[in-house]
């Protein structure tokens, strides 16, 4: 058995719960990283540049992120990113196929053989070479799942999830919660 993970020595001191006995002496401490830090470049997306940048000021204003945290962040970001445009598929505003904003309700274009591919539909209908009729989950259904799964875990990572935001007392106070913007974004 695994167990739980072990806590980042800066989230033990936002906690309360630090104690000299328990501190890993040898913990690498990086530099913490500051506000306004750029994405890396291979986070591509106005979605995920809005994440990246809401996600940077709330973890920085409690002190929770450092340089070496980038990679994971941008991680956390990338799966949200997923969930938001399979999200679109599954709710009509994206197409399936090619990703492009659907400006009404008609059969793609881009749909290919037999199947139909109509956005907003979480189902989609195609034949058999026996010819019976086959209604299949929206491949974006699997995407955004999957996405969801990724987040959640990384959420974890970051100590983001309600259980662990409820053993924080945050120091600084942050006017508007970054988090709200993020989960509010579509």
């Amino acid at each position: 058995m695994r167990g739980d993970r072990p806590l980042p020595t800066a989230l033990k001191v936002i906690r309360g719960t630090a104690r000299p006995d328990r501190v890993n002496a040898a913990e690498p401490m990086p530099a913490q990283l500051v506000p306004g830090t750029r994405p890396p470049s291979w986070l591509r997306g106005a979605r995920r540049q809005r994440a990246w940048r809401d996600l940077v000021d709330l973890l920085t204003a409690q002190r929770l992120l450092t340089v070496m945290d980038q990679a994971a962040l941008g991680i956390l970001v990338d799966a949200y990113g997923d969930y938001l445009e399979a999200g679109d598929v599954v709710a009509g505003d994206a197409c399936g196929l090619c990703g492009l904003p659907v400006r009404s309700k008609t059969r793609c274009t881009n749909a290919v053989g037999d199947a139909d591919h109509d956005p907003g539909r979480r189902y989609y209908t195609t034949r058999t070479k026996e010819g019976s009729l086959m209604i299949r989950p929206h491949p974006a259904m699997a995407v955004r799942s999957d996405a969801w799964k990724r987040v959640v875990a990384m959420l974890d990572r970051f100590g983001m999830n309600p259980s662990a935001k409820a053993r924080v007392s945050a120091s600084a106070e942050v006017e508007e919660d970054p988090m709200d913007r993020l989960l509010g974004a579509g």
